[in-house]
C-alpha cells in the first residue's frame, strides 16, 4: 500500500511499523525545544534552527550554551567578552583578566611611591622617582661625590660638604669674604685677603701687618724704606 505521508510503498503488515518509525514525513518533536515537525527534518533543525541547541561559545570559555542565549551571554556573562578597564585608561581586555590588569597592569591604577609613600597613579611613578621623589637618590651639586636623599642635599651642601663655601679665616679681622671650594679659598687666603697678614721686605724689617696696610708702612713708617737725601 501507498502511503499517505511520504508516498512510499510499502507492504500492508509493515505499514503501521513505517508510519511509526521509519516514515520521513511523520511528525516527531524535538529533543531540544518539543517542536513536531517532520522527521526528515530533524537533523537540520538541531544544527542550524533549534533555539535551545547547545553551541559552544565563540569566545572559548568553555560553556555550551542554548543558541537562544548566545547574544545575551556573549554581552553580558561570558567571562572572555572582551570589557573596558573601568580605570578609564582606555584598554580593552577579557572579562575574567580586567582585575588583574586594574590591580597590576593599568597605567591609571593607584601605587604608592616606595620611598615616599605618596600615591598617585602608576604612569606618574617613574617621572616621580627621578624629578620629584624627595627621597631619590642625588649627587651633591659642588660635585664632591656625595651621593644621598634629595631632601637632605640642602643640608649638606651648606653644612656637610668639603666643597662649600666657607668664610676666610681672617673673618675675626673682618675680612668678609666666603669662598669655596677649599683650593680657591687657600689661593684667597695666601695670595689674595687684604686682612692677611705680610712681612716687609725692606732690609732687615720684617715688620709684620695687614697687606692692605703694607704700602701705607713701606711709605712712611719702615725704617728700612728709601727716602731723598737733603743734604745735595
Amino acid at each position: 500500500v501507498k502511503c499517505e505521508l511520504c508516498g512510499n510503498w510499502e507492504k500492508r503488515n509493515r505499514m503501521e511499523k513505517h508510519a511509526m518509525y521509519n516514515c520521513p514525513m511523520r511528525l516527531v518533536r524535538c529533543r531540544y525545544c518539543n517542536v513536531s515537525m517532520p522527521s526528515k527534518m530533524t537533523n537540520t533543525h538541531v544544527d542550524n534552527e533549534c533555539e535551545r541547541r547547545l553551541l559552544k561559545c565563540p569566545q572559548k570559555c568553555g560553556k555550551d550554551i542554548e543558541a537562544r542565549h548566545m547574544n545575551a551571554h556573549g554581552n553580558n556573562f561570558c567571562a572572555r567578552r572582551i570589557v573596558l578597564c573601568r580605570l578609564d585608561c582606555g584598554a580593552k581586555c577579557h572579562f575574567n583578566t580586567r582585575t588583574q590588569h586594574e590591580v597590576d597592569l593599568c597605567p591609571n591604577r593607584q601605587v604608592d611611591c616606595p620611598d615616599c609613600n605618596l600615591n598617585m597613579q602608576a604612569k606618574e611613578l617613574n617621572y616621580h622617582l627621578y624629578n620629584k621623589c624627595p627621597q631619590r637618590l642625588v649627587f651633591c651639586g659642588r660635585g664632591c661625590g656625595h651621593r644621598g636623599p634629595y631632601i637632605l642635599n640642602e643640608k649638606h651642601e651648606n653644612s656637610e660638604c668639603l666643597l662649600r663655601p666657607l668664610p676666610c679665616r681672617y673673618e675675626h679681622l673682618n675680612c668678609p669674604i666666603i669662598i669655596g671650594p677649599p683650593d680657591k679659598r687657600e689661593i684667597h687666603e695666601l695670595y689674595l685677603c687684604p686682612k692677611r697678614p705680610v712681612s716687609c721686605k725692606f732690609g732687615l724689617c720684617q715688620h709684620v701687618c695687614r697687606s692692605e696696610e703694607l704700602e701705607y708702612h713701606q711709605k712712611n713708617d719702615c725704617l728700612y724704606r728709601m727716602v731723598e737725601c737733603n743734604n745735595k
